[in-house]
């Protein structure tokens, strides 16, 4: 499976710093995945390969500035290392980007959960 990404992203992907996606769409466990960026240029290349180890349901609502995963809401120290971990700069980018009520999926490839 294909996981498109902004070319921003590449290096924290390379790097591994992002340790995990958020997706709207659930990803089986064991799945294949292919880190892409550039998805619609010529210069698309797969940066990282790896399988999904786990997945976790996130809900985020800007509003209150609360995250939850699987039903429990994390202390502001955990909300920071979920978006650190998933490849933003700061809590401020995190929040920019999500700036309406969401609800999706934690995709994890390495051992990390919350």
């Amino acid at each position: 499976m294909n996981i498109n990404y902004k070319k921003e992203l590449e290096r924290a992907l390379v790097s591994g710093v992002k340790l995990h996606t958020i997706r709207q769409k659930p990803i089986a466990v064991g799945t294949m995945m292919n880190h892409i960026v550039y998805p619609y240029r010529k210069e698309r290349r797969c940066v990282l390969s790896n399988f999904c180890t786990s997945t976790q349901m996130i809900t985020i609502d800007p509003s209150l500035k609360m995250v939850k995963i699987d039903g429990k809401r994390l202390s502001d120290f955990d909300t920071e290392r979920v978006a650190k971990n998933d490849g933003f700069d700061s809590i401020e980018d995190f929040w920019s980007f999500f700036n309406e009520p969401y609800q999706g999926m934690i995709i994890h490839w390495t051992d990390t959960k919350y």
